[in-house]
């Protein structure tokens, strides 16, 4: 892990206030921001916090852009938030009532509860001080703000116990916070660079070293600032060529020590934390890490749940907090693939040496004519230019690339399909050599090109029974389709016939199959380029399994969306996670379609994992032909609730379904099944709605914020009501606008 110290430095500058005697008192102060001085003259703005005016502020507020900024620690420590600044990163954090607001200098995108959001005006470093606008921040975390116009003063208050629920007519409250601020001044604050004379009087006092300038870093410790209890939920360890390893937290985390590795073990301590993880040990199959082990370390004076990792001794990472700091996350260098090399050994064969930065396996194979060797590198990137080696005696050139975005392949064009070749690593570089005369350990047998496809399509994999008819009923199919793996398994050992193996197909659909057999079964494993679908059917000679794309097989597909998940809770309110809610409610829906022949479904995440906003689009594109994403909502005020439902206008099928069609459909069944208020169907400009090219909605369910919808979100029955609404949506316009 990289640790950087950093040693606090300070400057002075100059704060000048003059009082004109005017029935409304102007000042005059000197600024000093983005690296310039400026003066700024206006009328005087006050600040009352719970009914208190504060006075003597090292620096007092100041109107910009029309929004007020006030000093970050002085303001809202002063309503019992708790305040941190780190240095490095230039960021300042808040933490109200377990709502979490991270904003950066000079940065106008705020993360409020893990969501992003934009403010008007950024945070600014005036005087040394650490200026926030006090209208956003305070109605991100639910605190009243007012503007006494008459007076100059604004004020910002706790907020008052609520009497009585509001009726959902009157009520006009907002899902995401404000970042319009209202109070406007009659002149407008002129802020210019100072001119080299002046010929205003100008009193200069001297002020305060700010209290947010860091102090040297404790070398093994990073800290979010805020001494908060909270409870680790859950480890996310990383699938497919991923290299982040997430610790989940009920909310905010505060300090995290990591001490150095010893023994190959790494151990992390996170204080303040309940461990409330249901097991205490896990497998894991990466590179750099092979187990984890969870405990609860110390239960007094304070809570420490310690995470301890073995590791390879040469292991380099790093941990962060993310963006809401409710999840560490420990990231592992990835290998680097530096340089190619070929030369060749006392036999003559041919040695391509592959220089690492670590050994991840390496995966061999071969083409489905044997004239080429390939090494996929796993969990590794390229560090060098593209170029076409030429090589020796066996191998006719060398091609290599950055096969995926965490993936290596190094493919060895053969002169003789009947060379072989073994493999061996030392010192960081890994060696293939080529030759004629070689013994090559664990030979993947290929199976000949006539039985991996059939001549008259060219696309169907045809696998010899031996003379055995199969009931193709009795095949057990796994569509990994997120991953692009499809896997039949046959009730039978067909290894004598099949010939396990891995088979090069490389057309427009598949990159290869591989047979194998185990416990008396054959397993047959298909890496796809594109989501497929199969059609599989059987004689007395052979098995076919043809691929065609989904929409090739299905008549009417939908694609789900559980918002959120993995590293990105969504809003938690009333001891709920909103991406718990709406995986359950997914999971639910699938369970639904599959029972439905006439439909297929596709789902964006069926586990804890956090898939890219484009990789949701991007699934809805290829397989669909409409999208649904489900979310809970949030609300500064509890009383805000219901369900509606967006949709971004310009999209539908041939058949006519658009997407405000489909919005209204789900947004009628929801309030038919939930009986929840009607909030109404919206046009929203929302990514994974805009970014779509089909029909797609994006549905809140209700309010996380609001006590009684969060206790009915938590129940099992009604989650399982809102799933049977968006079924029975979909089947109802599937019937009215077929696709196929």
């Amino acid at each position: 892990m990289k640790f950087l110290r950093f040693i606090a430095s300070a400057f002075i500058l100059t704060l000048i206030i003059t009082i004109q005697t005017l029935a409304a008192p102007y000042v005059t102060y000197k600024l000093q921001y983005d690296g310039k001085t400026y003066i700024y003259t206006e009328e005087a703005v006050y600040l009352k916090v719970n009914g208190e005016i504060l006075n003597n502020l090292t620096m007092p507020p100041v109107i910009m852009n029309g929004n007020t900024l006030v000093p970050a620690r002085e303001v809202f420590e002063k309503l019992g938030a708790r305040v941190a600044w780190k240095n490095k990163e230039q960021e300042v954090d808040i933490l109200y009532n377990n709502i979490f607001v991270v904003m950066h200098i000079d940065k106008t995108v705020a993360v409020v509860a893990g969501k992003t959001l934009n403010m008007s005006v950024a945070p600014k470093i005036i005087n040394n001080k650490t200026m926030i606008p006090l209208r956003f921040v305070s109605e991100a975390v639910g605190l009243e703000v007012g503007w006494d116009k008459a007076n100059r003063t604004a004020t910002v208050d706790e907020p008052k116990p609520v009497i009585a629920e509001s009726s959902s007519e009157n009520t006009t409250e907002t899902t995401t916070a404000s970042v319009d601020v209202q109070e406007t001044v009659s002149q407008q604050a002129s802020a210019k660079p100072l001119p080299e004379a002046t010929t205003e009087a100008i009193t200069e006092t001297t002020t305060e070293t700010t209290s947010e300038t860091a102090v040297e870093d404790v070398y093994d410790l990073i800290s979010t600032g805020l001494k908060n209890k909270t409870s680790v939920t859950g480890i996310h360890v990383p699938l497919g060529n991923s290299n982040n390893f997430v610790v989940s937290a009920s909310s905010a985390l505060s300090d995290v020590k990591v001490y150095p590795v010893k023994d190959n073990k790494l151990t992390i301590d996170i204080l303040n934390a309940e461990n409330m993880l249901n097991q205490s040990s896990y497998s894991v199959n990466y590179p750099s890490v092979s187990s984890i082990v969870v405990s609860q370390y110390l239960t007094t004076p304070d809570m420490v749940t310690r995470i301890v990792m073995t590791v390879d001794s040469s292991a380099q990472f790093d941990v962060k907090f993310s963006d809401d700091k409710t999840s560490l996350i420990i990231s592992f260098e990835q290998n680097s693939i530096s340089k190619i090399g070929v030369s060749s050994d006392e036999n003559g064969n041919d040695i391509v040496s592959v220089t690492v930065s670590k050994n991840p396996p390496v995966n061999m194979s071969r083409s489905s004519d044997n004239t080429k060797i390939i090494a996929d590198f796993p969990y590794s990137s390229l560090n060098m230019a593209v170029d076409v080696i030429k090589a020796g005696n066996f191998i006719d050139t060398i091609t290599y690339s950055q096969y995926s975005d965490t993936s290596v392949r190094v493919v060895l064009n053969l002169k003789n399909t009947e060379y072989n070749y073994k493999t061996s690593t030392e010192n960081n570089v890994f060696n293939i050599t080529v030759g004629e005369n070689i013994v090559e350990e664990n030979k993947t047998p290929v199976v000949s090109a006539p039985t991996a496809l059939n001549t008259n399509d060219g696309k169907t994999i045809s696998l010899p029974t031996g003379g055995i008819k199969l009931n193709t009923y009795d095949i057990e199919h796994i569509d990994n389709y997120t991953d692009r793996k499809y896997t039949l398994i046959l009730p039978g050992d067909y290894s004598s016939v099949m010939k396990n193996g891995t088979v090069n197909v490389d057309n427009e659909y598949l990159n290869s199959y591989t047979v194998e057999t185990s416990d008396g079964k054959t397993k047959i494993s298909i890496s796809e380029k594109k989501i497929m679908a199969y059609d599989v059917t059987a004689d007395s000679s052979f098995v076919y399994i043809k691929p065609l794309l989904p929409k090739e097989k299905y008549k009417n597909i939908v694609v789900l969306d559980a918002g959120h998940g993995g590293d990105a809770p969504g809003t938690i309110n009333n001891g709920y996670y909103e991406k718990d809610i709406t995986l359950d409610i997914i999971n639910r829906l699938v369970a639904l379609f599959d029972s439905d022949e006439s439909i297929k479904v596709y789902a964006t995440r069926t586990s804890d994992v956090n898939p890219g906003f484009r990789d949701r689009t991007n699934l809805a594109d290829e397989v669909g032909d409409i999208f649904i994403s489900v979310h809970i909502n949030s609300a500064e005020s509890t009383q805000a609730k219901g369900t509606e439902v967006f949709h971004y206008n310009g999209k539908s099928t041939p058949s006519g379904l658009s997407s405000e069609i489909l919005a209204n459909k789900m947004q009628e069944k929801l309030l038919s099944y939930l009986g929840t208020v009607d909030r109404k169907v919206k046009p929203g400009d929302l990514f994974v709605i805009r970014e779509t090219y089909i029909p797609a909605v994006l549905c809140e369910i209700g309010f996380l914020s609001n006590p009684e919808e969060a206790a009915k979100l938590g129940d099992g029955n009604f989650r399982q009501k809102a799933a049977q609404a968006i079924y029975d949506g979909c089947k109802e316009l599937f019937e009215i606008y077929p696709n196929r």
